[in-house]
């Protein structure tokens, strides 16, 4: 079988196209990212509140819910155990936003079918000692 002019340079496409899409799947997967840290929260009710649901601090995303745990207290009343996953440090700074004090606020869709419903941390008015991961 006789090589084509052509086999060769379609060869060097098919390899750099593969190339392409290993780098692109690397760049964007979750293990080239900073890896989340729990914080946790409690609440009596959800109010839409789900799995993936953001959480915003300042009108920014800083995570998301990751589990919701119901639970049942000593009294019999059920609460719900709220695991949500916070990018710890915003961009390159060392410091991280989250402190003592800090209030969660959860707010329902704003129609009971369309939208989602958030998460807002609430930083307290004067600050705490940071939070440690």
């Amino acid at each position: 079988m006789k090589a084509e002019p052509g086999d060769f340079l379609t060869g060097l496409l098919v390899l750099f196209a593969i190339l392409i899409v290993t780098v692109a799947v690397v760049w964007v997967s979750p293990v080239h990212s900073a890896r989340p840290v729990p914080l946790y929260t409690e609440a009596s009710q959800l109010g839409g509140v789900t799995l993936e649901t953001p959480v915003l601090l300042n009108g920014f995303k800083v995570g998301q819910v990751d589990m919701i745990d119901p639970n049942v207290a000593p009294d019999g009343r059920v609460f719900f155990r709220i695991r949500m996953a916070m990018q710890w440090q915003i961009a390159s700074s060392d410091a991280t936003p989250y402190r003592t004090g800090m209030r969660v606020r959860l707010v329902p869709p704003p129609f009971e079918v369309f939208g989602t419903a958030t998460i807002h941390l609430i930083p307290p008015a004067t600050p705490g000692e940071p939070l440690q991961p």
